[in-house]
């Protein structure tokens, strides 16, 4: 997987815009030339910044889905992301496989280069869907959000976040109780060293 930068400006607001293919292909199912929805955002962006006086780099991270469960060496079956098989191929799927959710060394990798990037990057928006798809267990779906939120502020110790609360950080997907609950306050403390007072 290729990851680039790509530079734009706009009023001097922001002046490197990382992206991923994740974020590309949300920006572009907006609509149909993708367009439309790229302006929108960026407009949303230019306000926020023109009345604060804000200038610096701006990283977008979203959706990384991070599996503590992958198994490198899995053959491809219904059940293939999460079961142990006895046979490697010449790709042995260390930095993942189509239809599975991100294995550590991907979303290693992709912080990395984000990193090379932007490292001195001014604000980070969070887009959410830290944990993989259908967890199965709670604990487990909590520690692969710690393992990303540890990720990010290994390579951005000081740098703001803004978080939101993707599908796949509730638990069962798409699940989130309404008012104060105890699922709002493990988010919380998971994401605390993301989160200025």
């Amino acid at each position: 997987m290729k990851w680039t930068w790509r530079g734009t400006r706009l009023n001097g607001f922001v002046s490197r815009l990382v992206v991923g293919p994740t974020v590309i292909t949300k920006l572009v199912s907006m609509s149909g030339s993708g367009l439309p929805a790229l302006l929108l955002c960026l407009s949303v962006l230019a306000v926020c910044a023109c009345s604060t006086g804000f200038s610096g780099d701006v990283l977008f991270l979203n959706d990384i889905h991070y599996d503590p469960l992958y198994v490198p060496n899995s053959q491809h079956q219904p059940d293939f992301c999460r079961t142990t098989r006895p046979w490697l191929s010449a790709d042995d799927g260390s930095f993942g496989r189509y239809g599975c959710d991100a294995p550590l060394n991907l979303v290693e990798a992709h912080l990395s280069a984000a990193s090379a990037a932007a490292p001195e990057a001014s604000l980070i928006i969070l887009n959410g869907d830290l944990p993989a798809h259908s967890l199965s267990d709670y604990p487990t779906q909590m520690e692969a959000m710690d393992m990303v939120v540890t990720l990010i502020r290994k390579h951005w110790p000081d740098t703001e976040v803004l978080v939101s609360i993707g599908n796949n950080d509730c638990f069962p997907d798409y699940y989130m109780p309404v008012g104060p609950n105890s699922r709002l306050e493990d988010l919380a403390t998971s994401w605390d060293s993301l989160l200025d007072e």
